[in-house]
């Protein structure tokens, strides 16, 4: 009977410290680091104030994690540079893939949809989230993610605040802009200031030599600038006026700024930036000519947001805010060629063009409707298929 008792009290003994453990590893998966918001109160570990008592926490659960992936919107280059730091800094290994905003939008769904959760970050574009993303609510708050203060406080950044494309959830957060304009020229076939207006587009000699970025492509820069033109910054009279100079409609970027940089075409409207900016590095005489109307403030895939069902949530969460940082986002800047929202990002690099000017008017895509934008769209395409045919 006394051998009973004892055995009894062990097992009691060896229960009380298995079964914690047991219960630990029943866990769905990782999950992200509690930690307080950069405005609460100091920590008590080491008389820290709570954001780098917070930071500290997040950034050993990141390295349990180990690694964080990424749908990206930049390239090789970028992303070379941005894993060899995430390395170097954090000892976190970052997995990045290029997508364009439709294939990145389609993916990130069907992992939701799935459950299949392998990305844990997104590069995310604004027109694609306003149009397809938003209704669907894939993303975490990312407000409560962001703990570094050079991150979180306003006045480092444009306007004095971050700029969410979703004000109310604050689940996607712009950090990059483009002020360029919509135009380029020839400056051999086109004079300087002779573009003064959009409305300059409907002059009869112009007819049959406009270029145009496709505007009927699904995530295309055309039907985006046409979108705005028509909606915002011009009217419909004025898109069905540059219809009838029957533009040349091209889905092959690189290209359609290879025609106006060699003269065979004195005009483009709709471009990768970053095409134009390379063959103005090389000498081709091709300028941006911006109209007295001004030009939308492009946000293009510039913003960033952290999937629901992270794999990687404390990782994720080290790559965001490096990447908002001032450090990432001159690393980002320098690399891409576009302007940060952040101040204190140096510009030096940028082609004039990428930065607000004087006297310009620029119109914000934040704010506007987003079915009505997605209606114009429409309405865009189908008025410019004929031109296909």
């Amino acid at each position: 009977m006394a051998s009973s008792r004892k055995m009894v009290q062990v097992t009691i003994a060896v229960l009380a410290v298995v079964w914690p453990l047991l219960l630990g590893a029943c866990g769905a998966g990782p999950a992200a680091e509690t930690v307080p918001g950069p405005g609460t109160a100091p920590s008590a570990a080491a008389g820290k104030p709570g954001w780098e008592d917070a930071w500290d926490r997040t950034l050993a659960a990141a390295r349990k994690e180990g690694e964080v992936s990424l749908i990206a919107a930049y390239g090789s280059e970028w992303q070379n540079a941005f894993a060899a730091a995430m390395a170097q800094k954090f000892g976190i290994r970052l997995e990045s893939t290029y997508l364009a905003s439709p294939q990145a939008a389609e993916r990130a769904i069907r992992e939701q949809m799935y459950k299949v959760y392998v990305t844990d970050v997104m590069h995310v574009s604004a027109t694609t989230f306003w149009s397809t993303l938003e209704s669907r609510e894939l993303f975490d708050p990312l407000g409560e993610l962001l703990i570094l203060p050079e991150v979180t406080e306003p006045a480092s950044w444009r306007d004095g605040k971050l700029e969410w494309l979703d004000p109310r959830n604050r689940t996607v957060l712009n950090y990059r802009q483009n002020y360029a304009s919509p135009l380029l020229i020839n400056t051999n076939l086109v004079k300087p200031g002779e573009i003064k207006s959009y409305r300059d587009l409907l002059d009869p000699r112009w007819k049959g030599k406009i270029v145009m970025d496709d505007p009927t492509m699904v995530g295309g820069t055309g039907g985006t600038k046409v979108t705005y033109l028509a909606h915002v910054i011009m009217d419909w009279d004025f898109i069905d006026g540059l219809i009838k100079q029957e533009p040349i409609l091209l889905r092959d970027k690189r290209l359609a700024v290879e025609w106006i940089a060699r003269g065979k075409n004195p005009i483009l409207f709709g471009m990768q930036i970053e095409t134009a900016i390379n063959f103005m590095d090389a000498g081709a005489p091709i300028a941006f000519a911006m109209p007295r109307e001004g030009t939308e403030v492009s946000l293009g895939q510039g913003s960033i947001a952290r999937l629901k069902n992270s794999p990687h949530p404390n990782a994720a969460k080290v790559f965001i805010n490096f990447h908002l940082s001032k450090e990432g986002q001159t690393l980002s800047s320098r690399i891409s060629g576009f302007s940060s929202r952040r101040v204190d990002v140096p510009t030096d690099h940028l082609n004039p063009a990428m930065l607000p000017q004087a006297g310009i008017k620029y119109h914000s895509q934040i704010g506007l409707d987003a079915k009505e934008l997605a209606e114009a769209k429409e309405r865009v395409v189908r008025a410019f298929q004929p031109l296909l045919r």
